[in-house]
Formats: C-alpha cells, sequence, structure tokens
C-alpha cells in the first residue's frame, strides 16, 4: 500500500504488506493402464503436479505389483482381475464384467447426459449436456457401498463415485475415443474433458482448496 499524495506519514503501518500461507501441494505419481490413448495422455499434461508413467493392459496384468507406488492408476478400457490396494485411487474408463468395483447393470445406446451432480468435487464446473455417446455402461450403484451417481442419462448413472475406507473411485461407462475401438464419445474434444481429470486428481488428493 501507498501513501496517498500529500500525506506527510503513513499512521499505520503495519497493514502495508499482507501474506497468505498456502498448503503444500504434494506431487502425485499417476499411472496409465492403457493401449496409447492420445486423448488420455494429452489431457493428463494440463494437470502440471503429477508425474505420469504408462504400461499396457498385459504388462499390468503380468505385475499387478507395478502399481503399488503409484497415488492414481487409470484404466482405459480394461477391467483387471487385480486392482491396486488402498490408497490408491482408481479411475475407470469402460469398466466390464463381474470385476467392476459397481456393478455394470446393462449397455444403453447413444445415452444423454440430463443430471450431473455440481456439488460433488469432480462435477465442479463441469457441464456434459452436450456430450455424445456412441455406447455407455450403465451403472448400479448402491449407497451403502459408498457408491454415489455423478452424471445420469434420466435415470441410467453412467458416471459414478465411490468411497471406501482409505480409497477413492471413479468409473465413467464409456470408451474414449481410440484406435481399434467402434464405440466411443467426443467427450475429449470438450473444454470438459480436461476439467474433469483435473477435478478428480484434486478429490483423490483431497486438495479441495
Amino acid at each position: 500500500l501507498k501513501v496517498p499524495a500529500g500525506n506527510d506519514a503513513d499512521p499505520f503501518p503495519l497493514d502495508d504488506e499482507a501474506f497468505a500461507l498456502l498448503p503444500a501441494r504434494k506431487q502425485q505419481k499417476v499411472l496409465l493402464v492403457t493401449t496409447d490413448n492420445l486423448y488420455l495422455e494429452g489431457a493428463i499434461l494440463v494437470y502440471d503436479n503429477i508425474v505420469t508413467d504408462k504400461v499396457t493392459p498385459a504388462e499390468y496384468a503380468a505385475n499387478p505389483k507395478v502399481a503399488a507406488d503409484y497415488a492414481t492408476v487409470i484404466f482405459d478400457d480394461v477391467t483387471p482381475d487385480v486392482l491396486p490396494s488402498p490408497p490408491t485411487a482408481l479411475m475407470f474408463f469402460h469398466p466390464t464384467g463381474d470385476k467392476s468395483p459397481v456393478p455394470v447393470a446393462r449397455q444403453v445406446a447413444r445415452p444423454h447426459i440430463t443430471d450431473t451432480d455440481e456439488h460433488h468435487p469432480v462435477m465442479r464446473w463441469v457441464t456434459m449436456a452436450d456430450v455424445n455417446f456412441d455406447s455407455s455402461g450403465v451403472f448400479a450403484p448402491d449407497a451403502s457401498r459408498g457408491e454415489t451417481a455423478l452424471a445420469t442419462a434420466v435415470r441410467d448413472p453412467i458416471v459414478v463415485a465411490k468411497r471406501t475406507a482409505g480409497q477413492k473411485m471413479l468409473l465413467f461407462g464409456f470408451s474414449l475415443p481410440a484406435p481399434g475401438r467402434d464405440a466411443a464419445t467426443d467427450l475429449p474434444l470438450r473444454v470438459a474433458f480436461p476439467l474433469l481429470l483435473v477435478n478428480a486428481l484434486d478429490w483423490f488428493a483431497g486438495d479441495d482448496a
């Protein structure tokens, strides 16, 4: 603060400077289990507080312990038999089968997002009303298991979060575009996509601030 012109003295100099103490942000280690998905890998780059490594689904299946040192593991179109143990946070795109952490009730063609949980940290400032999907899995979340729907197509939950003792999970029922995949979405072309990832990683880390 500066003394106004014409004033000879500052009657209270202690208020001329102010300081704010911000909480320290821990750098996150993220493991991508994917087969060369440039949309996913490119969106992760906008987040400047992570270190990212990548393995193929086959490499992960051969050695699930590879995930032990990571804060977050992202499974891209793969649902492994062995999941990383808490406290490692997990993110899934298009989980299938009985190994999905949240049961998949069925598949639905061309869903349209009608409702989102705006109060959940993952959905903060995110809109998905204009996103197109070829198809998506529909989850059957159970609140007693710490599962909640974050985005629904009418009454079909296609994005869900799960929180148990010591572990957080985020599941998307749809596939991301990648070579060799028929069903996908244009979500990676929307601002919502990197924002979803940033929100999710902040939620995993507890960085609400």
